[in-house]
Protein backbone atom coordinates (compact mmCIF):
# COMPACT_ATOMS: atom_id res chain seq x y z
CA UNK A 1 0.00 0.00 0.00
CA UNK A 2 1.24 3.44 -0.86
CA UNK A 3 -0.10 7.51 -0.29
CA UNK A 4 -0.27 8.48 -3.96
CA UNK A 5 -1.54 12.03 -3.79
CA UNK A 6 -2.66 12.85 -7.22
CA UNK A 7 -1.40 16.54 -7.40
CA UNK A 8 1.45 17.60 -9.74
CA UNK A 9 4.44 18.89 -8.32
CA UNK A 10 4.81 22.49 -9.20
CA UNK A 11 8.01 24.39 -9.61
CA UNK A 12 7.62 25.85 -6.27
CA UNK A 13 8.29 22.72 -4.60
CA UNK A 14 10.89 21.81 -7.20
CA UNK A 15 12.86 24.53 -6.72
CA UNK A 16 12.75 23.83 -2.64
CA UNK A 17 13.68 20.59 -2.77
CA UNK A 18 16.45 21.88 -4.34
CA UNK A 19 17.64 24.02 -1.75
CA UNK A 20 19.20 20.99 0.03
CA UNK A 21 22.94 21.67 0.67
CA UNK A 22 25.44 18.44 -0.21
CA UNK A 23 27.73 19.71 2.30
CA UNK A 24 27.20 20.86 5.70
CA UNK A 25 29.77 22.77 8.22
CA UNK A 26 29.89 23.54 12.29
CA UNK A 27 32.42 25.96 13.57
CA UNK A 28 34.75 25.69 10.44
CA UNK A 29 34.59 21.75 10.04
CA UNK A 30 32.45 20.26 7.41
CA UNK A 31 31.43 17.16 5.80
CA UNK A 32 30.48 16.14 2.35
CA UNK A 33 29.89 12.75 0.58
CA UNK A 34 32.08 12.14 -2.57
CA UNK A 35 31.63 9.16 -4.55
CA UNK A 36 29.01 7.36 -2.04
CA UNK A 37 31.73 8.09 0.70
CA UNK A 38 31.73 10.54 3.52
CA UNK A 39 34.38 12.94 4.43
CA UNK A 40 35.10 15.42 6.83
CA UNK A 41 36.78 18.14 7.04
CA UNK A 42 38.82 19.46 10.28
CA UNK A 43 39.06 23.75 11.21
CA UNK A 44 42.77 23.69 9.89
CA UNK A 45 41.21 22.26 6.08
CA UNK A 46 42.62 18.41 7.26
CA UNK A 47 39.98 16.05 5.35
CA UNK A 48 39.80 12.45 6.48
CA UNK A 49 37.84 10.08 4.64
CA UNK A 50 35.49 8.50 7.31
CA UNK A 51 33.54 5.68 5.29
CA UNK A 52 34.45 2.89 2.66
CA UNK A 53 30.91 1.75 1.76
CA UNK A 54 30.54 3.64 -1.60
CA UNK A 55 26.90 3.72 -0.49
CA UNK A 56 26.83 6.40 1.22
CA UNK A 57 24.55 10.18 1.26
CA UNK A 58 23.45 13.08 3.24
CA UNK A 59 26.14 13.79 5.76
CA UNK A 60 25.52 16.02 8.71
CA UNK A 61 27.75 16.88 11.86
CA UNK A 62 26.16 17.03 15.04
CA UNK A 63 26.54 20.32 16.55
CA UNK A 64 29.45 19.64 18.55
CA UNK A 65 31.08 18.25 15.51
CA UNK A 66 32.10 15.13 17.29
CA UNK A 67 29.57 12.89 15.41
CA UNK A 68 28.40 12.32 11.16
CA UNK A 69 24.54 11.21 10.95
CA UNK A 70 24.28 10.32 6.87
CA UNK A 71 22.18 7.80 4.89
CA UNK A 72 23.25 4.71 3.63
CA UNK A 73 21.74 2.81 0.29
CA UNK A 74 21.39 -0.75 0.22
CA UNK A 75 20.81 -3.64 -2.77
CA UNK A 76 17.81 -4.64 -0.93
CA UNK A 77 14.08 -4.12 -2.33
CA UNK A 78 11.21 -3.81 -0.64
CA UNK A 79 8.22 -5.44 -0.81
CA UNK A 80 5.66 -2.07 -0.92
CA UNK A 81 5.48 0.67 -2.94
CA UNK A 82 5.99 4.37 -2.35
CA UNK A 83 4.32 7.49 -4.17
CA UNK A 84 7.28 8.21 -6.80
CA UNK A 85 8.55 4.41 -6.17
CA UNK A 86 7.16 1.12 -7.49
CA UNK A 87 10.19 -0.41 -6.08
CA UNK A 88 12.05 1.08 -3.69
CA UNK A 89 15.24 -0.09 -2.37
CA UNK A 90 15.98 -0.08 1.78
CA UNK A 91 18.15 2.57 2.80
CA UNK A 92 19.60 3.25 6.55
CA UNK A 93 20.30 5.75 8.96
CA UNK A 94 23.66 5.34 10.31
CA UNK A 95 26.12 7.41 12.77
CA UNK A 96 29.82 7.60 12.98
CA UNK A 97 31.93 10.16 15.12
CA UNK A 98 34.26 12.65 13.33
CA UNK A 99 37.60 10.61 13.79
CA UNK A 100 35.60 7.13 11.42
CA UNK A 101 35.28 4.91 14.54
CA UNK A 102 31.92 3.50 15.46
CA UNK A 103 30.02 3.80 12.50
CA UNK A 104 27.07 1.99 13.64
CA UNK A 105 23.55 1.51 12.14
CA UNK A 106 20.73 3.63 14.03
CA UNK A 107 17.47 2.75 12.29
CA UNK A 108 17.18 0.56 9.27
CA UNK A 109 13.57 0.74 8.39
CA UNK A 110 11.01 1.18 7.35
CA UNK A 111 9.47 4.02 8.42
CA UNK A 112 5.58 3.21 9.05
CA UNK A 113 3.01 5.89 9.19
CA UNK A 114 -0.27 3.86 9.74
CA UNK A 115 -0.47 0.93 6.93
CA UNK A 116 1.79 2.59 4.85
CA UNK A 117 5.82 2.06 4.72
CA UNK A 118 8.52 3.79 3.31
CA UNK A 119 12.16 2.82 2.73
CA UNK A 120 13.88 5.66 1.32
CA UNK A 121 15.40 8.26 3.49
CA UNK A 122 17.23 11.47 3.19
CA UNK A 123 18.53 14.42 4.87
CA UNK A 124 19.52 13.30 8.10
CA UNK A 125 20.14 15.44 11.15
CA UNK A 126 20.38 15.56 14.61
CA UNK A 127 18.99 17.27 17.51
CA UNK A 128 20.66 19.87 19.24
CA UNK A 129 21.05 17.62 22.15
CA UNK A 130 21.87 14.94 20.11
CA UNK A 131 19.28 12.70 21.70
CA UNK A 132 16.98 12.60 18.41
CA UNK A 133 17.49 12.93 14.54
CA UNK A 134 15.42 13.95 11.90
CA UNK A 135 15.30 12.56 8.32
CA UNK A 136 13.02 12.70 4.77
CA UNK A 137 10.97 10.34 3.93
CA UNK A 138 8.94 10.53 0.56
CA UNK A 139 5.50 10.72 2.09
CA UNK A 140 3.36 11.79 -0.99
CA UNK A 141 3.76 12.51 -4.70
CA UNK A 142 4.88 16.23 -3.90
CA UNK A 143 5.72 16.48 -0.46
CA UNK A 144 7.58 14.62 1.97
CA UNK A 145 7.46 13.21 5.69
CA UNK A 146 9.48 14.46 8.19
CA UNK A 147 10.57 11.74 11.10
CA UNK A 148 12.00 12.01 13.82
CA UNK A 149 14.40 9.28 15.46
CA UNK A 150 14.80 8.21 19.26
CA UNK A 151 18.83 7.80 18.87
CA UNK A 152 18.66 5.81 22.30
CA UNK A 153 15.57 3.47 21.37
CA UNK A 154 15.99 3.04 17.66
CA UNK A 155 11.88 4.13 17.71
CA UNK A 156 11.14 6.48 14.68
CA UNK A 157 7.56 8.31 13.87
CA UNK A 158 6.38 10.77 11.30
CA UNK A 159 5.45 14.27 12.95
CA UNK A 160 4.76 16.75 10.05
CA UNK A 161 4.38 17.00 6.17
CA UNK A 162 7.85 18.91 4.81
CA UNK A 163 9.01 19.66 1.36
CA UNK A 164 12.17 20.54 3.58
CA UNK A 165 13.00 21.29 6.45
CA UNK A 166 16.35 23.13 8.85
CA UNK A 167 16.64 22.17 12.39
CA UNK A 168 17.14 25.44 15.01
CA UNK A 169 20.11 24.73 16.98
CA UNK A 170 21.04 27.68 19.00
CA UNK A 171 19.70 31.02 20.00
CA UNK A 172 15.80 31.40 20.55
CA UNK A 173 13.90 28.13 19.72
CA UNK A 174 16.86 25.94 19.95
CA UNK A 175 16.09 22.68 19.03
CA UNK A 176 12.19 23.47 17.29
CA UNK A 177 12.50 23.00 12.89
CA UNK A 178 11.72 25.25 10.18
CA UNK A 179 9.91 23.34 8.12
CA UNK A 180 8.39 23.83 4.24
CA UNK A 181 4.75 22.94 4.09
CA UNK A 182 2.40 22.30 0.95
CA UNK A 183 -1.42 23.14 2.07
CA UNK A 184 -4.02 22.63 -0.01
CA UNK A 185 -6.84 24.59 -0.40
CA UNK A 186 -10.05 24.85 -2.51
CA UNK A 187 -8.65 27.57 -4.45
CA UNK A 188 -4.97 26.34 -4.71
CA UNK A 189 -1.95 25.11 -3.00
CA UNK A 190 0.22 27.67 -0.94
CA UNK A 191 3.59 26.72 0.49
CA UNK A 192 5.11 28.89 3.52
CA UNK A 193 7.67 28.10 6.25
CA UNK A 194 6.30 27.50 9.49
CA UNK A 195 8.16 26.96 12.93
CA UNK A 196 7.64 23.59 14.54
CA UNK A 197 8.36 22.02 17.75
CA UNK A 198 10.14 18.76 18.21
CA UNK A 199 6.91 16.98 18.37
CA UNK A 200 5.47 18.44 15.32
CA UNK A 201 2.80 21.27 16.82
CA UNK A 202 2.97 24.46 14.09
CA UNK A 203 4.69 27.58 16.52
CA UNK A 204 3.58 29.87 13.39
CA UNK A 205 4.42 31.61 10.38
CA UNK A 206 8.35 32.02 9.28
CA UNK A 207 7.84 33.64 5.96
CA UNK A 208 6.62 32.45 2.22
CA UNK A 209 10.34 33.24 0.79
CA UNK A 210 13.53 30.96 1.30
CA UNK A 211 15.45 34.34 2.26
CA UNK A 212 12.76 34.59 4.87
CA UNK A 213 13.43 30.99 6.71
CA UNK A 214 17.17 31.96 6.27
CA UNK A 215 17.04 35.12 7.94
CA UNK A 216 15.01 33.63 10.94
CA UNK A 217 17.20 31.00 10.78
CA UNK A 218 20.55 32.76 10.61
CA UNK A 219 19.45 35.16 13.61
CA UNK A 220 19.98 33.62 17.29
CA UNK A 221 17.61 36.60 18.52
CA UNK A 222 14.96 35.01 16.03
CA UNK A 223 11.39 35.77 17.27
CA UNK A 224 7.50 34.69 14.99
CA UNK A 225 6.72 38.00 12.90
Amino acid sequence: MSRISKVRCTPQAQWAAALVAIMTQVSGQTVEAIDGNVFYKDPNERVRQLTFSKMDADPALSRDGKSVIFIRRTTRRASFEEPRNNQPVFTQVWVADSEGRGAHLVFGGPATDGAFKYASFSRPNFSPDGRHAYFLIPYAAVVNGLVRLDLSTHQARVISSAVTYEVITTGNYAGTLVVLKRKDYSEGATYSYYLIDAEGREIGVVGSSENQARSFAEDPNRHIP
